[in-house]
């Protein structure tokens, strides 16, 4: 199982000004090498929110690099790798719009994300922020021998430790059980950022724990048969449906039991779109309410994005 976990950082959150990259290398199972880079940011201060958050100080930049410089060496390790970030759809379009601005390109790779395998195997859980994670899953280094537990290094712990509790030890065996669907940068074609998406929405992982006086023993079920159950979720429409005007959506919606609002909020869980796969497309080409619930979900919000055919499957069944 080898792969390479990547975070960011950045001075200022509100213009999104890179400042800092950090990868860890995984090979067979084992965290192999850690490395980070700091770079001169596009202006040179630092918010109250990321000072604190990411523990900077504006003499980490004074004589620090500029990032057209270092940026050769950090493709070198991504390059044709399986690049895992916990929030894929905000941090890789973040890194490519620093990287257009420097006229950087980024090197052909696959894309993971952390942050939907962990949605998937712990939906109980009500936050899948990585430091809460880390603190649920005790994913923090355990040896001084081990590299320092920074977020890219929780990533890698997270997804080590996902495989164990699958007992999974394949990348492809994870993803297929988790019914995820990696995404890939391939600056030679049209489409060269294709985010990772999870393959079913409708699917649900569960997991039973059997004891005994000998072990603990985990069994996983993927349920792909029932139809989406709209029953009591607050639920919003964006963009037209091809099926059906939005006034007889709203109604067959109500007929669902669902409750319709018209803005995406933390209150929200499900959003109707006709829109397939919007992980994967640009946030410029989405609307805003998609972009909304983007952002949401990628902050630890339990919303689903579903497909117009859910919806239709979903009626077909209460008709039966």
């Amino acid at each position: 199982m080898d792969f390479i976990t990547l975070n960011i950082k950045m001075t200022d959150e509100q213009t999104q000004s890179l400042c800092a990259i950090e990868i860890v290398e995984v090979k067979a199972r084992r965290i192999f090498f850690q490395k980070s880079w700091f770079f001169r940011p596009d202006a040179l201060w630092i918010s109250l929110l990321c000072a604190k958050r990411y523990q900077l100080k504006l003499s980490d930049f004074l004589d620090a690099p500029t990032l057209p410089t270092i940026w050769p060496e950090i493709a070198s390790y991504l390059k044709g790798k399986i690049i895992f970030c916990h929030k894929a759809v905000w941090t890789i379009p973040t890194l490519l719009k620093a990287l257009e601005k420097n006229q950087l390109a980024y090197p052909p790779c696959y894309l993971g994300c952390s942050l939907m395998l962990s949605k998937r195997l712990y939906p109980h859980l009500k936050n899948h922020q990585i430091n809460q994670l880390a603190s649920d899953l005790n994913l923090v280094a355990i040896t001084t021998l081990e590299p320092t537990s920074t977020e890219a290094f929780l990533i890698a712990r997270l997804i080590l430790s996902i495989s164990t509790t699958l007992k999974c030890f394949y990348l492809d065996d994870i993803l297929q059980t988790l019914q995820i669907q990696l995404g890939s940068i391939n600056p030679d074609r049209t489409t060269q950022l294709i985010l990772p998406t999870f393959r079913n929405s409708c699917a649900t992982l569960s997991i039973s724990t059997h004891h005994n006086k000998a072990d603990s023993e985990m069994t996983n079920h993927v349920n792909t048969q029932l139809p989406y159950d709209f029953k009591n979720k607050v639920i919003v429409l964006t963009g037209p449906l091809e099926s059906m005007p939005r006034v007889d959506a709203v109604k067959k919606l109500h007929a669902l039991g669902a409750i319709h609002t018209s803005s995406v909020t933390s209150k929200t869980q499900v959003v109707l779109t006709n829109v397939k796969n919007p992980e994967q497309l640009p946030l410029e080409t989405l609307t805003s309410k998609l972009r909304r619930a983007l952002i949401l979900k990628q902050q630890g919000h339990p919303i689903d994005i579903i497909h117009e055919e859910t919806f239709l499957n979903a009626i077909r069944s209460l008709k039966e």
